[in-house]
């Protein structure tokens, strides 16, 4: 028969052993490395908490903050409008005022005009409707004819 290698039958005891040994290592490095583990999860912890509050202080000042003064900036800049829209108008205004005042005064000139050319033409109406209503001019004429008749009438008799 062939002759086979004996069989190293491994103890117990060894495959336990071997099995504390390195679980005991591990457990040593797994001690380690959790007290490290949990400095870094608590520095990992602090950041994400630090990230967490600058990211909320970052939506606070530009959601609430600056949308305010924002909105301050745009009434600034609206009251500022405002006030030259409301000089621009009053400039109008005023101009308007004048032109209806000049063209006021020019019509209130043109009326007297026409009330003194009124007067001046009842004044030259007058004068004429006289003379015709009372001949007086004409008799005088004819009264001057008249002597030049009896002139002439006197050389007749003579």
């Amino acid at each position: 028969m062939p002759r086979r290698p004996p069989k190293i039958k491994k103890s117990v005891s060894d495959g336990k052993t071997s099995k504390v040994n390195f679980k005991s290592a591990g457990k040593g490095l797994t001690f380690l490395l959790s007290q490290s583990g949990k400095k870094e999860k608590h520095k990992d912890e602090q950041k994400e908490k630090f990230n967490i509050w600058i990211s909320n202080m970052y939506v606070f000042f530009v959601n609430t903050l600056f949308q305010a003064h924002k909105h301050e900036e745009t009434l600034k800049e609206k009251v500022k409008e405002n006030r030259l829209h409301n000089e621009a108008m009053a400039l109008q205004r005023k101009m308007e005022n004048e032109e209806l005042e000049a063209r006021l005064n020019s019509l209130r000139e043109e009326e007297a005009k026409r009330q003194d050319y009124e007067v001046d033409i009842t004044v030259i109406k007058e004068p004429v409707d006289a003379p015709s209503s009372s001949f007086t001019p004409s008799p005088p004429k004819e009264d001057t004819v008249v002597s030049s008749k009896s002139i002439t009438s006197k050389k007749k008799k003579k």
